[in-house]
C-alpha cells in the first residue's frame, strides 16, 4: 500500500535498521567528529578504563576541545570492550591504535586519567613532558573538572568504531 503512495519508501525490518541505518548514522556522525577535531589545535582526552560485575573490562576515550566560539566541546570515541588485562603496556597499545585512528596524536596537549598505576605508566610511555595524572590535583582543579563535567555531561556526541 505504502508502495503506491511513494515507490522507493522501503520499511524498516530488522536486518535493514541496524545493517544500513544504524551504519550510515555511524559514518555521519565519525565524519562529523573528524572535521570537527581537523579544525582544532589542540585536544585534552580522558581516557578511563574499568570492569563491569562479570569482570569485562571496557575503556572509554573522551576527546575535549575548545571551538572557535569559545565553546567546549566533547566527544565519546567510544566505550569499547578491553579484552586484554589492564597492563600499563595493553592500555598504551589500545590508546595509540585510537588515537591514530582518529589522527589527533600530534594535537593531545593533556592527558586527563585516574591516578591508578597502571594508567600513569601507559601514559609515561607517550611523548608528554608532564602528565596530569603525575601532578597532585589541588581544589582548584577539581573543581574545574566538576564543572567542566557537569556542565558537558549531556553533549557528548557517540561514536564507537
Amino acid at each position: 500500500m505504502l508502495n503506491m503512495l511513494n515507490a522507493q519508501y522501503r520499511c524498516s525490518s530488522r536486518t535493514r535498521l541496524p545493517i544500513n541505518l544504524i551504519h550510515n548514522l555511524n559514518k555521519r556522525v565519525h565524519s562529523e567528529i573528524m572535521r570537527k577535531l581537523n579544525e582544532t589545535p589542540t585536544v585534552s582526552i580522558v581516557v578511563d578504563a574499568w570492569s563491569d560485575a562479570r569482570m569485562k573490562a571496557f575503556m572509554a576515550y573522551t576527546p575535549q576541545t575548545i571551538n572557535e566560539k569559545w565553546e567546549a566541546e566533547s566527544f565519546l570515541f567510544g566505550c569499547v570492550r578491553f579484552k586484554n588485562h589492564h597492563t600499563s603496556e595493553n592500555i598504551h597499545i589500545e590508546y595509540t591504535e585510537v588515537m591514530d585512528e582518529y589522527k589527533i596524536n600530534e594535537k593531545i596537549t593533556h592527558i586527563i586519567t585516574d591516578k591508578a598505576a597502571n594508567m600513569k605508566a601507559a601514559f609515561k610511555k607517550t611523548s608528554f613532558l608532564r602528565l596530569n595524572s603525575e601532578r597532585e590535583s589541588s581544589s582548584t582543579d577539581s573543581n574545574v573538572m566538576n564543572s567542566a563535567v557537569n556542565d558537558n555531561l549531556f553533549n557528548y556526541i557517540a561514536i564507537s568504531s
